[in-house]
């Protein structure tokens, strides 16, 4: 897994072979977030080579949005099965 220490939005933006790249950001945080909306967008991250360091940073800022082909309700339910990492106190 990829450290989140290393992984910032420079980090990822500034990748020019990310799939994103030439796609407004607005498909990424439809207003009407349909089934045929956030798969056109799923689709796009899916073939990315930034994916990992994509999720890495939403999940570490708990962001909207769809991020590394999930949508944020996605990416908090994983979240929620993650077991706790040893010694860090439960929140």
């Amino acid at each position: 897994m990829t450290d989140p220490s290393t992984v910032s939005l420079t980090s990822i933006i500034d990748r020019p072979d990310r799939a994103c790249i030439d796609v407004d950001s607005r498909v990424f945080h439809p207003r009407k977030q349909t089934d045929a909306a956030v798969e056109f967008a799923k689709r796009i991250c899916r073939a990315c080579p930034v994916i990992t360091d994509c999720l890495v940073y939403a999940t570490t800022h708990d962001l909207q949005g769809i991020w590394a082909a999930t949508t944020h309700q996605e990416r908090r339910a994983d979240s929620d099965k993650r077991p706790l990492t040893e010694g860090a106190p439960p929140q």
